[in-house]
C-alpha cells in the first residue's frame, strides 16, 4: 500500500513539473512564417513582404519579440537588416522600425543558438509597448542588398506579458 501511495505521489509531482511551466507561460500571441524552397534552398526575395495579422483584445503593456532561424546556406552576409511596420488597422497608427541582427562575429562564428546546423535568433522589437485593443498587421521586409537571401528557414514574432 505504501508503494502505491508513493508511486501515485511521484506521478502527481512529475505531472505538476511538466504542466507548471505551461501555466505561467508569458506568451500571448506567437506566429511564424516558413520560407518556401527553391532548388532545395530557402529563398527570401527582396520584394517579398512577410505579413502577420493578429487581433489583440486588451489594453496593456507588452513586449514584442522577433525571431528567425537560419541554416548553413545563410552565408552571404554577417548580419541581417529587417524593416518592420506595425499597423493598428482600426486607428491606422503605423510604427516603422529598422532592426539589425548580427549573425556572425568577426571570426565567422555564428551567434545564434541551437545545437544543429539550424540556428535561432531572437531580438526584442518593442519593450514596454502599450498595445491597445484592435486588429494589427505586422509587415517585415528584408533590407539587404541582395535580390534574394538564401538560408532563412522561418521568421516570426511573439507578444509577451510584462
Amino acid at each position: 500500500m505504501k508503494v502505491k501511495v508513493s508511486i501515485l505521489f511521484l506521478v502527481i509531482v512529475l505531472i505538476g513539473l511538466i504542466i507548471f511551466p505551461a501555466l505561467r507561460d508569458n506568451i500571448i500571441v506567437s506566429k511564424s512564417f516558413t520560407f518556401k524552397s527553391e532548388n532545395k534552398k530557402k529563398i527570401w526575395a527582396k520584394n517579398d513582404t512577410i505579413s502577420f495579422n493578429f487581433n489583440y483584445n486588451k489594453d496593456e503593456t507588452v513586449s514584442l519579440d522577433l525571431f528567425f532561424r537560419i541554416n548553413q546556406h545563410y552565408n552571404q552576409y554577417s548580419n541581417l537588416f529587417l524593416f518592420c511596420e506595425l499597423i493598428n488597422t482600426y486607428s491606422n497608427d503605423t510604427i516603422v522600425d529598422t532592426l539589425e541582427f548580427q549573425i556572425y562575429d568577426s571570426w565567422g562564428k555564428c551567434l545564434g543558438s541551437g545545437p544543429s546546423g539550424i540556428k535561432t535568433f531572437e531580438k526584442n522589437y518593442k519593450q514596454n509597448y502599450p498595445l491597445s485593443k484592435g486588429d494589427y498587421l505586422l509587415q517585415i521586409i528584408q533590407g539587404m542588398r541582395a535580390d534574394s537571401l538564401q538560408g532563412l528557414e522561418d521568421i516570426g514574432f511573439k507578444i509577451n506579458k510584462q
